[in-house]
C-alpha cells in the first residue's frame, strides 16, 4: 500500500494522522533525519536539549500561573519525552496531578485514546463533585 512503511529510525507510519503523506513523503522526512544526525553541531544541540534545565525553559517561566486543576498525561515507555519532564509539569503546575499510561510510548494519544478518555472523565466527575 502506497502510505504505509515501515519504521525508519524515529519515522512511523501514520496514514491515520497524515492520510495525504505517501511512502516518498515519509521516506524524504526519514532521510532527513538521519542526515541531520551525521552533523556533531546538531547532534549536541538535540542532546542539550533533553537536558531538564534546557528542556522546561520553554515554559518554565509562565507554567506556575496556571489556576485550574490540572491533569498531566504521560506514556510509561516514552521514547521522546522523559518522565521527568512530565513530573516537573505537575510539580509547577500547582495541584496538578499527573497520570501514566502503561506501555505507552509517544504516540500514546493515538494508540490509547480510550484509557485516556477513561482518565479525563475521572478527572471531570472529580472536580464536579468540587463544585
Amino acid at each position: 500500500m502506497e502510505n504505509q512503511v515501515s519504521r525508519c529510525g524515529t519515522c512511523f507510519d501514520c496514514p491515520h494522522i497524515y492520510p495525504q503523506r505517501t511512502k516518498k513523503d515519509y521516506q524524504a522526512i526519514c532521510e532527513t533525519r538521519q542526515a541531520i544526525l551525521t552533523q556533531p553541531t546538531a547532534v549536541s544541540f538535540l542532546k542539550d536539549r533533553l537536558n531538564p534545565e534546557d528542556a522546561v525553559d520553554t515554559v518554565e517561566n509562565h507554567i506556575h500561573q496556571i489556576e485550574v486543576p490540572t491533569l498531566v498525561i504521560a506514556a510509561e515507555c516514552d521514547s521522546h519525552i522523559p518522565r521527568w519532564h512530565c513530573e516537573v509539569y505537575r510539580d509547577k503546575i500547582p495541584n496538578a496531578q499527573l497520570s501514566i499510561i502503561p506501555n505507552g510510548d509517544h504516540d500514546f494519544v493515538q494508540t490509547h485514546s480510550h484509557e485516556i478518555s477513561n482518565l479525563l472523565k475521572i478527572h471531570w466527575s472529580e472536580l464536579i463533585n468540587l463544585a
